[in-house]
């Protein structure tokens, strides 16, 4: 599985939250370093993504296995407990099915590959 495949992943749970919700999501309070929501953008950007101060991918996680403590994929699975908590993302759901989740980790513990 390569990044086209994670983005589609990512596209789908903003699509799904839009098609609950009716609106685009606020990502402002993420923080300026967030990749842009109508997909426009490249592996390196997603890989340099911050939100609320942390990186989505951190780099020591890549490639080795520890894919299930990348940021994106706590969050997308249940959240970031205290100190600076956040919940489970998106925002009230709908959430990513668990299989999908696993196919983020997977592209992080493969190296996060083109």
């Amino acid at each position: 599985m390569g990044f086209a495949r994670v983005k589609e992943i990512l596209a789908q749970s903003i699509a799904a939250w839009k098609q609950r919700t009716g609106t685009n999501p606020d990502l402002g309070t993420h923080g300026a370093a967030f990749p842009p929501l109508d997909g426009n953008y490249v592996k390196a950007d997603l890989l340099n993504a911050t939100a609320r101060g942390r990186r989505l991918i951190q780099p020591e996680v890549i490639g080795n296995a520890r894919g299930h403590e990348a940021n994106l994929v706590v969050v997308l699975r249940s959240g970031i407990p205290a100190p600076r908590p956040v919940r489970q993302m998106p925002s009230g759901g709908p959430f990513l099915a668990a299989p999908l989740i696993q196919e983020i980790e997977d592209w992080i513990n493969a190296g996060c590959p083109d």
